[in-house]
C-alpha cells in the first residue's frame, strides 16, 4: 500500500537524522510496564480520545512522540463504544501498534493516517505502566 510504503520511508529518514523511537523498554520501567493487546472486528468508531505528547530528550536532543489515551466518548445514544466497552483500555496507556505495525516513532499526524488507512480486524497494541495513576483530564482531553 502507498500508505504503508510512506510511513515506512518517513520513519526511514527520521531514523536517519537521528530521531529514534523513544525507549518504553528501558530496563528499569520493564517491570512496572505491560504490553497487550485489543481486537475489533466491527468496522465502526471507536470512541476513544487520543492525543499525541512530545517529550525532548535533553541528553540526546531527540524529540519522541507519543499516542497516549485520554478519554473515551459515547455514540450519539449515549452507549459506550467499542473501546471503553473493551474493558482493557485505560486512560494513560500508550498506543504502540496497529494490526502489528508500529507507531513508535511516528508523529501523531502520522499514526491516525496509519490507523484510518488500517484493514478490519483492527487489532491495537498499547503499553501500559501500571504505576500511573491517570490524573484529573479536565482540560486535557
Amino acid at each position: 500500500r502507498l500508505t504503508e510504503l510512506f510511513m515506512k520511508r518517513r520513519l526511514r529518514k527520521r531514523l536517519e537524522r537521528g530521531v529514534r523511537p523513544p525507549k518504553l523498554m528501558d530496563m528499569a520501567h520493564m517491570a512496572t510496564l505491560e504490553t497487550y493487546k485489543v481486537d475489533f472486528f466491527t468496522e465502526e468508531a471507536l470512541c476513544m480520545k487520543l492525543k499525541g505528547v512530545a517529550n525532548r530528550d535533553l541528553d540526546t536532543g531527540i524529540t519522541n512522540d507519543f499516542i497516549v489515551v485520554t478519554g473515551f466518548t459515547r455514540k450519539e445514544s449515549g452507549a459506550m463504544g467499542p473501546a471503553e466497552l473493551s474493558g482493557e483500555i485505560g486512560i494513560m496507556d500508550f498506543l504502540v501498534g496497529v494490526n502489528d505495525e508500529h507507531l513508535v516513532g511516528l508523529t501523531f499526524n502520522e499514526a491516525m493516517t496509519v490507523i484510518r488507512s488500517s484493514e478490519y480486524p483492527l487489532s491495537l497494541q498499547f503499553i501500559r505502566n501500571r504505576n500511573v495513576v491517570p490524573p484529573d483530564l479536565e482540560g486535557w482531553t
